[in-house]
């Protein structure tokens, strides 16, 4: 199977999907980065093996510091939708421009799509904001 064979859905399925994961992994990198070493020697001198250290100390204090990065991604994967099209992926944008060449509005297509784009932005951050809270509430009570 050569390139001409994949169909251009896959195609952008595997490109956003490893954009994502370059993202992704920096942002947990850099969590797991800011764990302290003396919480890992505590874990230790509590006895717990490093597995039980991993989800109990640092994927508790690390993802609180991850989330607002995953939040970001997602919604760059969201407007890398748009990047798609242009190897003709049928998404929010081009479905505009679809409907604007039939009726030639092409001003109120592409304001529909923007406000599609940002009400799906908006809805992220509400529940990314909402998540981050709970977060916060079992860190301060913990």
């Amino acid at each position: 199977m050569h390139y001409g064979d994949l169909p251009m859905s896959l195609l952008a399925i595997i490109g956003l999907s490893l954009m994502a994961m370059v993202g992704l992994s920096e942002a947990f990198r850099g969590a797991f980065e800011s764990v302290k070493t003396v919480q890992f020697d505590a874990a230790r001198s509590l006895g717990m093996t490093n597995l039980q250290t991993i989800r109990r100390v640092l994927i508790p204090q690390a993802f609180p510091v991850a989330l607002p990065m995953i939040i970001n991604m997602l919604i760059n994967l969201i407007k890398g939708t748009a990047i798609a099209s242009l190897i003709s992926v049928v998404e929010i944008f081009s479905t505009a421009t679809q409907a604007a060449s039939s009726n030639y509005k092409y001003f109120e297509a592409y304001i529909a799509a923007a406000i599609i784009y940002w009400l799906m932005t908006i809805v992220i951050e509400r529940a990314a904001v909402l998540l981050e809270g709970r977060m916060d509430k079992k860190t301060r009570r913990a």
